[in-house]
């Protein structure tokens, strides 16, 4: 295994204007297109794919291969609030929410979700990424 940061995928240099101006390395071709919503997501699970898909359709950064961790992330959401509501309830449920709420996290870290995830990636309708892409 590696050591280090991730990569950043070329997508996301590509939204954010590549700045290390390097040349972007050449990443799958995977097929172009939106995942759809699995069978398998109970009610809040399904009310994050519609919140969530909604805003992530204009960055163009998922593909239909990501549907499963898109999927993940919807679930742990779901996981997350009931163990929540959980901990309310009973002090003892306090660390099993924390630790659902740090998953969530990570798979948000996937799709550029959350205020630090964020500022790395620039949608698709900017102009600085529009500039990246005819350049």
């Amino acid at each position: 295994m590696r050591r280090g940061r991730k990569p950043k995928p070329a997508a996301l240099k590509v939204l954010t204007g590549n700045p290390g101006k390097r040349p972007l390395s050449p990443e799958p071709d995977y097929p172009k297109g939106w995942p759809e919503m699995p069978d398998w997501l109970d009610e809040r699970g399904r009310e994050e794919w519609d919140r969530v898909t909604a805003q992530l359709k204009k960055s163009g950064v998922v593909r239909l291969i990501d549907g499963t961790l898109l999927a993940g992330y919807c679930d742990a959401v779901s996981r997350a609030i009931t163990a929540s509501e959980k901990a309310r309830i009973f002090a003892v449920a306090v660390g099993q929410a924390d630790r659902t709420w740090t998953v969530v996290r990570q798979f948000a870290a996937l799709f550029g979700i959350g205020p630090a995830e964020r500022g790395r990636v620039a949608g698709a309708e900017s102009p600085k990424a529009k500039r990246s892409l005819l350049a």
